[in-house]
């Protein structure tokens, strides 16, 4: 893991998702470079998908799970995700997905 983030981070930010990331996003995902474990409690419209989209970009070589509460916002994650074009796969029940495709960084 990474002991800080690139100072690159904030223009890829900029660059993928054409937002300015807070300090606050940048220090969770500072944490999370560092596998520390975190929890981020904010209010709607805050910008916390921004936190987990970002590694995302960052480390693309690594295979990031993302757990949400509800079908329909994993639904609208995944849509957002898409725009960027970066893959991904909102798993649910009825979801016929194989193992093998999920491991082969298809999603």
């Amino acid at each position: 893991m990474l002991d800080f983030l690139p100072e690159s981070t904030s223009q890829t930010c900029y660059n993928t998702f054409r937002v300015h990331p807070k300090q606050e996003q940048l220090e969770v995902v500072q944490k999370l470079a560092q596998g520390r474990d975190c929890i981020l409690v904010t209010g709607t419209g805050w910008g916390k998908s921004l936190v987990f989209f970002l590694p995302l970009e960052l480390w693309k070589d690594h295979i990031t799970l993302i757990i949400t509460p509800l079908r329909v916002l994993g639904d609208e994650q995944q849509g957002k995700l898409a725009t960027y074009n970066i893959h991904s796969i909102n798993v649910k029940e009825g979801i016929a997905v194989t193992v093998d495709k999920l491991a082969s960084g298809m999603y």
